[in-house]
């Protein structure tokens, strides 16, 4: 009975610090570059690919 109690402790004691460990997903600011990125820089391949390699050149540091 009393190793069930301490386990039942240790139990709850890593499920503090799990709680306490979450992490906020990151500011909306980076996904958005990204999907502006994203937007512009696929079709481009299509319509403009001699501008294609210029573009990632710049804009992937960028979203870096």
């Amino acid at each position: 009975m009393d190793q069930t109690k301490r386990i039942d402790e240790e139990i709850n004691y890593v499920r503090q610090l799990v709680s306490k460990s979450d992490r906020s997903p990151g500011p909306a600011s980076i996904y958005l570059l990204w999907a502006a990125i994203c937007l512009f820089g696929f079709p481009l391949a299509d319509f403009a690919p001699r501008f294609v390699g210029f573009f990632w050149m710049i804009a992937g540091p960028l979203g870096a």
